[in-house]
């Protein structure tokens, strides 16, 4: 019984494969290791939920990419890798190093120019590559890829869309379920709940849900902490389909709201605004955010802000949705373009007291933007108890 079940078409996987083969062919290289997950996953298919297991792609200048993983993880290319070029090692006692460099040299790249990624291969595992193949040049590709994800195809944009309906129905329940008395556990189950029961599968980030005094603090989240009147209920979520998220932010508040909640929230909301307004095929990354700050730059001296006005968003694994380093900033000559798809976001904290955010997630259309995660942009006050 077969048990494959391919994301996407074996005609788009070799398209994508023909793709990194003629950046490479720019960059002189005879081969391209990849072992970042998520361009692995882009280019062959496999994927695991085991996030510390090794897997790799060797692309050579021509033909199909080879997948080098363990014999056990190797299983995963039953189900969901279209190339049948692969390579397997035993998963006890082996150094997954030396059994790449192996492969290289069986498939004669043992003194050819490869490039890899050095943003993700530790400085142990990059000095190992050198000392197991010393007649082979390896030239840093970290970035071969970014170009090639950051515009998305209709397949990638119909997983998109159906990311962004499981996660905007996690964020209605999630909101539904903000009260007094209720603890930011509870909100986070919810949420959990909603976009896993719809069909999101294991998600790049956990829903964040922090409340009260730990909102105003970056990055931290749900920690049994009982919601009271006046607090901020920060919440992000993103659901995934076949490894695409959709994030999208939103803030709540249990009655009576101080008035710097709300006017925190007001200016995530109107800069938000500006943002999604300005976001369109042409438009320079860095003209956009300077319209956006205009909304909140009479608070911008009192509030943390955390810099960027929006980032791509695409294929990913945990713990990040981010897929290129494509981003709107204040100093960002980015140029956006059609297929492009980034989580546009302003959230601002005043440090241990309240945090607050709007997000979405948007995508370039030939015409203008399309916002694909739609829920009230509005900060939802909820009675106190």
């Amino acid at each position: 019984m077969s048990l494959q079940n391919l994301a996407f078409t074996i005609a788009e996987y070799t398209a994508r494969v023909a793709r990194a083969q003629a950046a490479m062919e720019t960059a002189g290289l005879d081969a391209f290791l990849v072992n970042h997950r998520a361009d692995v996953c882009y280019l062959t298919g496999i994927e695991t939920g085991y996030m510390v297991a090794y897997h790799a792609a060797i692309v050579p200048a021509a033909g199909r990419p080879i997948i080098v993983a363990s014999d056990f993880e190797m299983l995963n290319a039953r189900v969901g890798a279209w190339t049948p070029e692969r390579e397997s090692f035993p998963v006890a006692n082996a150094d997954p190093i030396a059994e790449t460099c192996r492969i290289l040299a069986a498939r004669g790249f043992g003194h050819k120019r490869i490039g890899v990624q050095r943003s993700t291969l530790t400085a142990t595992r990059f000095d190992a590559l050198r000392q197991h193949l010393p007649g082979a040049e390896f030239l840093d590709a970290s970035h071969l890829m970014d170009s090639l994800k950051v515009k998305k195809s209709p397949a990638e944009i119909a997983y998109l869309r159906q990311a962004a309906s499981l996660t905007a129905q996690a964020m209605d329940a999630a909101l539904r379920a903000c009260a007094a008395d209720a603890t930011d556990n509870d909100i986070a189950a919810v949420a959990f709940d909603a976009a896993v029961r719809g069909g999101s599968e294991f998600m790049c980030i956990d829903p964040i849900v922090t409340v009260g005094a730990r909102s105003g603090i970056p990055h931290s989240t749900f920690r049994r902490t009982a919601i009271k009147p006046g607090d901020a209920i920060f919440i992000e979520i993103g659901a995934c389909i076949c490894r695409y998220s959709t994030p999208q932010m939103r803030t709540a508040a249990i009655a009576p709201v101080p008035d710097a909640i709300r006017r925190s929230a007001n200016a995530c909301r109107d800069s938000l605004n500006v943002l999604i307004e300005e976001m369109k095929p042409g438009a320079v990354g860095r003209e956009i955010a300077q319209k956006a700050r205009q909304a909140w730059r009479a608070i911008s001296e009192e509030l943390i802000w955390h810099g960027y006005y929006a980032y791509s968003v695409g294929i990913g694994f945990p713990p990040d949705w981010n897929d290129t380093p494509a981003a709107i900033t204040v100093d960002s000559d980015l140029v956006l373009e059609p297929g492009m798809c980034f989580h546009a976001t302003t959230s601002l904290r005043q440090a241990g007291e309240y945090g607050t955010a709007m997000s979405e997630t948007v995508l370039i259309t030939e015409t203008g933007r399309e916002v694909l995660t739609l829920t009230p942009r509005e900060l939802v006050v909820k009675g106190g108890s």
